[in-house]
């Protein structure tokens, strides 16, 4: 046992849990947000899996005091830069205080033809044409296309709560985004994306503003019944895991209809929900810190490498990059009959990248890039989220991209990058073919215009008692996330 790796992971999840639970209650920040469902991951596969591995848990290798002290001073050296940069950091404030204001309407026709769009691109990837180039892209923002399908018919629906047939549409909207999750591949967080939809457009559009118990009770049921059919699933992913991931055919979509049919029986079946304490993040870590410390040279920027090369087809470039996950296990002699994807964790990445350049510093220095990087896409998403908490395309991309985002930290941080930027993509594909289509009728005032309107209505006597009509987080009453 390494008690010095026990204590950190211990000292990471307390703090984790901290820094969701404590705004939260004292009514400074929202629940569900890019944020704090980073930091929901990081409870685990950092926290509780720096125990695991302290505790022996796992055996991937023989490892030296100093590769355990790598292991922390990296994942502190991460933390520290990411809070400094979500916290204090304005540009991406103001970023999103002028970005992203207009989208298309989501009311009569033109739901059915927004649905319409969605459902053809979710069915595009399941069946896609063997096109280089469009083929790999259609793979990644299908999937998202149904959760943002999700998303739009349950806001209508919420304006809308008599509609029987929008509430049947919703039922078969879910069957067949978790058709699309399920599809080609045996990963669960496609499928966590789709079950969370739904609590995060019920938090944003109405929970939100609610008393605690009334808030955190219909979340706490969600969770419960998600995680039942993640562990249901978890049961039968592998049954035909010596069949090649991502491809498409008969004997793929033979696999998604068999796990839907498979599902019901499998919910019944269960015997516990474990399979998602903890993993195996930290211990792949130490494999990547010894490995790129000792033997094997580091790359640097890999991870923005890979995303660059992702859309180049495997046909033109045999070499094109691999992700992390998958070549280290074989590289180290632990690969397995199959397909076989390690969480190496952001450390991981880290020393990979950096290795003993600059003298042993560019390890640090990489994670500090990665800090600041992810810190400042994850404030602006949050702060888009605040600024148009009703708008389902936003919502839509954020549920698309959660399964991604809780399980960031675990890793791998490349091809998890790609397919959150898959769920953005999707939602800006949908709302430049919905304005074509059906127009731009959903519009936000920029943060100029609405100051500007509260300043007005401040100098008019008598008005600023009335509630304003653009309530804006942070213009009415402190933001959330105003720590700057």
């Amino acid at each position: 046992m390494n008690d010095q790796l026990l204590i950190f992971g211990w000292l990471a999840a307390i703090i984790f849990s901290l820094t969701i639970a404590i705004p939260y209650l004292m009514r400074r920040s929202d629940l569900l947000t890019v944020w704090n469902l980073f930091l929901l991951g990081s409870v685990n596969f950092v926290g509780y899996a720096a125990v695991q591995t302290a505790k022996g848990v796992y055996h991937y290798g023989l490892f030296t005091a100093q590769d355990y002290t790598r292991l922390i001073l990296g994942t502190t050296v991460f933390y520290i830069t990411i809070y400094l940069v979500y916290y204090r950091s304005r540009l991406p404030r103001r970023m999103a205080g002028k970005a992203f204001l207009k989208w298309p309407g989501y009311n009569g026709t033109a739901l059915g033809v927004l649905l319409a769009l969605c459902i053809g691109l979710l069915f595009v990837s399941v069946y896609f044409p063997n096109i280089q180039f469009i083929g790999q892209i259609l793979i990644i923002v299908g999937p998202p296309a149904g959760v943002i399908a999700l998303s739009l018919a349950f806001c209508r629906w919420w304006q809308q709560k008599q509609s029987l047939w929008l509430l049947a549409l919703l039922g078969v909207l879910l069957i067949l985004s978790i058709f699309a999750a399920i599809h080609g591949h045996t990963g669960r967080r496609s499928l966590l994306s789709v079950l969370l939809v739904i609590p995060v457009c019920l938090y944003w559009l109405h929970l939100r503003y609610r008393p605690l118990v009334n808030t955190l009770v219909p979340l706490g049921i969600g969770l419960v019944v998600g995680l039942i059919v993640l562990e249901a699933y978890t049961a039968i992913r592998h049954r035909n895991n010596a069949r090649l991931v991502n491809v498409a055919g008969t004997d793929s979509v033979h696999d998604a209809i068999e796990s839907l049919r498979l599902l019901p029986s499998a919910m019944l079946q269960l015997r516990g929900l474990t399979s998602f304490i903890g993993g195996d993040s930290m211990e792949a870590a130490l494999v990547a810190i010894d490995r790129y410390t000792k033997v094997a040279p580091p790359e640097p920027f890999f991870v923005l490498k890979f995303v660059l090369a992702n859309p180049i087809p495997r046909a033109f470039w045999p070499d094109k990059p691999q992700a992390l996950g998958t070549t280290l296990p074989r590289d180290v002699g632990r690969w397995r009959t199959g397909y076989v994807n390690w969480g190496p964790g952001i450390t991981g990445h880290g020393f990979h990248e950096g290795g003993t350049l600059l003298g042993g510093l560019g390890p640090y220095l990489m994670l500090i890039f990665y800090g600041v990087l992810y810190g400042l896409a994850f404030r602006f998403g949050d702060e888009l989220l605040l600024r148009q908490s009703d708008n389902p395309f936003v919502l839509g991309i954020f549920a698309a991209a959660s399964g991604q985002i809780i399980a960031f930290s675990r890793g791998d941080i490349a091809l998890f990058t790609v397919l959150i930027l898959g769920a953005v993509l999707a939602g800006l594909l949908i709302k430049w073919l919905g304005r074509l289509l059906v127009g731009y009728r959903l519009v936000y005032p920029s943060d100029a215009d609405r100051l500007a309107l509260e300043q007005q209505a401040m100098a008019i006597p008598g008005v600023n008692e009335e509630p304003s009509p653009y309530p804006v987080p942070g213009l009415q009453a402190p933001s959330p996330f105003a720590t700057n």
